[in-house]
């Protein structure tokens, strides 16, 4: 039996034997004995301005974020930039430069366990870690002085917080109340109520905000149904977003003058704001019109407005027209947006907006805000090239088919051109135009035209959409028959009547290319108008000898 060990033990020694040279390499050691190596599964960029912040994740599961500056944000979309690899993230370091943590931009990493957050970073986006299951640890440096709504929602470490009390402040900012029932009072420490810190929090009667609070963030109570009155004391400057929306016992709300800012139907369906209605059609608080869904006819806005507020006048069908008093220096996202028969807005020449004649809302900084109504019709639509910036909804809803972006334009915002069921082409001549990151910013329905390399192209292939580069310019058809605008080989009256039907409503008597062409017959340059269909007239009928160039 010893015999046996000690060949045995001879044999395993003359085995590891060559490894044990002092020239020993890491690379003479066999598999076995080596350790794994850790690489790069992916990487890519992650800022706010593109490649001023890089990420790379490794096969331990190590996302790592360096740079200087902003994180994009994902925000509705869900779509990171590591969004193909969510179930591979175990640990995120954020390395010292990067300044914000964007929307959703960890939603639903599962197998997320730890992060690790620098004192460079000042604020984290709504719903940022919302989803990660298996979060159990974080530190928030102190420089965090941003927390977006959600931000924490169904993670370890926030149920843990909860455990030890229903209110959860971090860094003087409240972000976590959802399970408060009666009456709560916010202690004295807190400076900012978060985005969706009680929303739904159905068992809250009332409650007491200290002095100490500056702001109170969106959705904060919303469907709070048991609150019946609540006092913003004089320390409070702005409410978010629907705030209060859908408050149902809500009847009471005192909000002193230090408030100059409030949100998009901050109090939508409440008894608080139905009263306000009763009263006057126009609600205004603080000199801010916060309501006007109820107004008929044409309003007059009051010289007390100072602001307008986002989905101030929405889905205001019955209202037609709209005076805006020089009173007035800002009107919010979506304040017009579904105004069905809004056909005309007066603005008071000292006013920072004016209105153009087809419909379009702008400021004096060049942006587009919206497109009325009365524009909404022109199938066809050039952006006059004094536009600098799209605003966001600007053309929400409107039943263009076709649209030109002049290179002037640097920015299209958000959800420019959503709900546009029918628009097919639209294109986008500045090359580096900035297009928010939504998928929904541009109708789906459209194919973008742009130049090769293009922000446009890149909107289009992030999104799926049909691209076509205008490097070079389509060639318009040379008319084959003057005048013959149905294409059938013949100039006769019909084909006068079919422009005059086309000039009416373009949707039902469409013209393609090269009937616009014959159809043109004035050749000014302006496109068809009510004078080629009367000069046809006048040839068939033999007034004129001939159509080319008739003017």
């Amino acid at each position: 039996m010893k015999i046996k060990k000690i060949l045995s033990t001879a044999m395993a020694l003359t085995m590891v034997m060559p490894y044990m040279s002092t020239n020993l390499r890491t690379s003479d050691i066999p598999s076995a004995f080596a350790e794994s190596e850790t690489k790069v599964l992916s990487s890519g960029t992650c800022g706010a301005q593109g490649d001023n912040l890089t990420w790379t994740l490794d096969s331990e599961g190590t996302l790592t974020i360096s740079g200087k500056g902003e994180m994009t944000d994902c925000g509705e979309t869900f779509i990171t930039p590591w969004s193909s690899y969510t179930e591979n993230i175990v640990s995120v370091i954020i390395e010292d430069g990067v300044t914000t943590i964007g929307h959703t931009m960890f939603y639903d990493c599962s197998n997320l366990t730890s992060v690790t957050i620098p004192d460079s970073v000042t604020s984290i986006g709504d719903g940022a870690f919302e989803g990660c299951t298996k979060l159990n640890s974080i530190k928030i440096p102190d420089s965090v002085t941003e927390i977006g709504g959600s931000a924490f929602k169904n993670t370890p470490w926030l149920n843990a917080q909860i455990m030890k009390d229903p209110i959860v402040i971090v860094n003087n900012i409240l972000i976590e109340g959802k399970n408060c029932t009666g009456n709560v009072v916010i202690p004295n420490s807190v400076t900012k109520i978060a985005n969706n810190a009680f929303y739904e929090c159905k068992g809250l009667t009332s409650v007491t905000i200290p002095d100490s609070v500056t702001s109170i963030g969106i959705y904060t109570f919303k469907y709070c149904h048991g609150l019946t009155s609540i006092t913003i004391p004089d320390s409070v400057t702005s409410i978010g977003s629907r705030a209060f929306e859908y408050c149902s016992g809500l009847t009471s709300i005192t909000i002193p003058d230090s408030v100059t800012s409030i949100g998009d139907d901050a109090f939508l369906a409440t008894p608080w704001l139905r009263s306000k209605q009763e009263e006057d059609p126009l609600v205004i608080v603080n000199g801010i019109l916060t309501d006007g869904k109820t107004c008929k006819g044409d309003v007059v806005i009051p010289d007390s407005v100072t602001s307008i507020g986002g989905c101030a006048f929405e889905y205001c069908q019955n209202l037609t027209s709209i005076t805006i008093p020089a009173s007035v220096t800002s009107i919010g996202e979506n304040a017009f947006s579904s105004c069905e028969y809004l056909t005309s807005i007066n603005v008071d020449s000292e006013n920072k907006y004016y209105a153009s004649e087809d419909g379009l809302l702008c400021n004096k900084d060049k942006t587009l805000l919206i497109q009325f109504p009365n524009g909404k019709n022109i199938p066809k639509y050039a952006i006059p090239d004094c536009i600098t910036t799209i605003g966001d909804y600007a053309f929400k809803g409107c039943n263009l088919t076709t649209v030109t972006i002049p290179d002037s334009v640097t920015a299209i915002g958000a959800y420019s051109f959503v709900y546009c069921k029918k628009l097919n082409s639209i294109t986008i001549e500045n090359p580096k135009c900035e297009i928010h990151y939504s998928e929904d910013t541009i109708s789906d329905t459209a194919t973008i035209y742009g130049y090769e390399g293009s922000t446009a192209q890149a909107y289009a292939e992030k999104y799926d959409r049909k691209f076509v580069a205008i490097d070079t310019p389509t060639p318009i058809p040379t008319p084959t028959t003057a005048g013959d605008a149905n294409n059938d080989g013949k100039v006769l009256l019909n084909d006068a009547v079919l422009i005059l039907q086309h000039l009416g409503n373009p949707d039902a008597y469409p013209l393609s290319d090269q009937a616009r062409a014959n159809a043109d017959v004035s050749n000014h340059g302006d496109g068809i108008t009510n004078s080629d269909a009367l000069a046809i007239q006048k040839y068939v009928l033999g007034l004129i000898p001939d159509l080319p160039n008739y003017s």
